[in-house]
């Protein structure tokens, strides 16, 4: 079995439901919701990404191109140290916040029969 190529980022306070990377653009995510509420057509979003991905890395060419609302010239590593300097502990969380839409989900993880009892 071939699976489709996937190229995913996390996407922090926001719930995604994934589709197959073979649909057409503009319909590959299935679903986007953020605080529990769908995110609309007419929504404005502001996304932060790192540079690898703002020069149009992986996937993601047009985000070379894309405006910049701000620019951060500092080390990722700097601004992780400040802001565990500042808050502390990190207390990591499953947050259940993505998930593949059929039919890639049974390409990836084909559905098995229950267990007897």
């Amino acid at each position: 079995m071939r699976l489709p190529a996937i190229a995913l980022s996390a996407l922090v306070c926001a719930g995604v439901l994934a589709g197959c990377t073979t649909a057409p653009v503009g319909s590959r995510v299935r679903g986007l919701s953020i605080g529990n509420r769908p995110v609309a057509a007419t929504d404005t979003l502001e996304v932060v990404i790192n540079s690898y991905r703002a020069a149009g890395g992986g996937v993601f060419p047009h985000l070379a191109d894309a405006p910049r609302v701000r620019e951060i010239d500092r080390p990722m590593v700097e601004l992780l140290v400040d802001h565990l300097a500042n808050h502390g502990t990190i207390k990591p969380v499953a947050t259940d916040n993505w998930a593949f839409a059929p039919p890639l989900l049974e390409r990836v993880a084909p559905a098995r029969p229950a267990p007897a009892n």
